[in-house]
């Protein structure tokens, strides 16, 4: 319903005006301007809170999205619906940024970004830290929960009726910082600030958002700092797959069998429908076995070891992208695997991480390669890595909603409710 309301009042806009927002951008490219504009943003924040309107809203734009070795081109900010200021980076040391952001939020400004984990991030391995932050993308996904509709374009069309201008990413990365640019930094800036002051009303005294809004402050701190890497034993475990690979590339290639086309393995093994893992694991034969281990060991590698060995030779650790923002169930998320080859330094799927397999015999060598990926994290000098998980998490939660007697107690009493509540459905015995 409040959705609708506001698409009801944008649609009204739209019919008025072909864009319902004007954005004016302030370039500030010498530290005397910057300067003079600082003093004005922190006296006018006096009467901005008086009108509980103190949201400043804060981009960057990047030399590329590579958090660790990229560069902040320039930092954005916006005070007031339809003003943007756009000031260079390099017109301040890094520790006075820091001290900027700090100043901002003393003078009783609540920072908003969009996506401000990557922000966040960037300015970290640029030296500057932004600290604690409020995001719209979480504001957005308590108010809309469909997947995939939480980037800013979206976000803007649907809140403003007003979406992003356009830019192709090279004049963005590495173009001339002109009205062109410009235009685009400070508007991006703007709907930012203007879709957070629609979207926080229903959701800003919610535990949900308070909650994970503390969360995306700390992940991105420690998804900045990344987790190291044993980047003796992954090469190690390169040389294995790419050793056993070779050995199956070459068994192949002598019986004239490509291993990737179900036509040519089915044809070879006379199956008669599918040529998948459950299929070929039913013939039990040397060559079925030997289907199975190679397209086991090409997903590995390509998956998991190529991406952590991409990801070591930056800064030899793992960046993780934990995504709050992300599935309909509510769920974390975290980066995809199927980024571009020459992206492969981004995230993979780290929940998709196999567990290790504790005192199992392995029949396949991609099975054991497998079960030793999560030993390639390691503690850094000096540190214990603990891993924990909430057992139950989801049923407690709704045990504690209902304060249903009988659940209460079958928790208290450590059953497995998940096997209880199947037994349930299906009028099975409890053994």
């Amino acid at each position: 319903l409040y959705l609708r309301t506001i698409q009801e009042c944008v649609v009204g806009a739209l019919l008025r005006t072909t864009d319902p927002i004007q954005t004016v951008s302030h370039f500030i490219d010498n530290a005397e301007r910057f300067h003079a504009a600082k003093e004005s943003w922190l006296s006018g924040s006096k009467l901005l809170r008086k009108s509980q309107e103190a949201v400043c809203a804060v981009d960057t734009e990047t030399t590329g999205l590579n958090i660790v070795d990229d560069k902040v081109r320039t930092v954005q900010f916006s005070f007031e619906d339809g003003v943007s200021y756009v000031a260079l980076f390099d017109l301040l040391p890094a520790d006075d940024w820091t001290k900027l952001f700090c100043e901002l939020r003393s003078a009783g400004y609540r920072l908003v970004l969009q996506n401000g984990k990557y922000d966040s991030k960037i300015l970290y391995h640029n030296n500057v830290a932004l600290g604690e932050y409020e995001e719209l993308s979480i504001a957005h996904v308590l108010v809309d929960e469909r997947e995939g509709t939480h980037n800013l374009n979206f976000i803007g069309q649907q809140v403003l009726g007003a979406g992003k201008n356009t830019i192709t990413k090279e004049a963005l990365v590495g173009g001339p910082i002109d009205a062109t640019f410009i235009d685009y930094a400070g508007r991006d800036t703007d709907i930012t600030r203007r879709a957070f002051r629609v979207l926080e009303n229903p959701v800003k005294h919610t535990v949900a958002y308070k909650t994970l809004t503390q969360a995306a402050h700390h992940l991105s701190i420690g998804e900045a700092k990344g987790i190291k890497l044993d980047v003796e034993k992954l090469d190690s475990l390169i040389v294995e797959a790419d050793k056993k690979l070779s050995e199956y590339t070459k068994m192949f290639e002598d019986i004239g069998l490509n291993p990737s086309s179900p036509k040519q393995v089915k044809e070879m093994l006379g199956m008669d429908e599918k040529s998948d893992k459950k299929a070929l694991e039913s013939l039990d034969t040397e060559l079925a076995n030997a289907i199975i281990d190679f397209r086991g060991l090409r997903k590995v590698k390509s998956t998991y070891l190529e991406r952590l060995k991409a990801s070591a030779n930056v800064d030899g650790r793992f960046h993780p992208d934990i995504r709050l923002a992300g599935p309909v169930t509510g769920r974390t998320s975290s980066g995809s695997g199927n980024a571009p080859d020459d992206m492969l330094w981004l995230p993979i799927n780290s929940q998709n991480i196999p567990r290790p397999a504790q005192g199992q015999k392995f029949k396949f060598v991609s099975e054991q390669l497998r079960s030793e990926l999560r030993s390639l994290f390691i503690a850094d000098e000096g540190r214990v890595m603990l891993g924990m998980d909430l057992a139950a998490a989801e049923m407690r939660m709704a045990a504690n909603a209902c304060m249903d007697p009988v659940m209460i107690d079958d928790l208290n009493r450590k059953v497995d409710t998940h096997s209880l509540l199947t037994i349930m459905a299906y009028n099975l015995p409890y053994e």
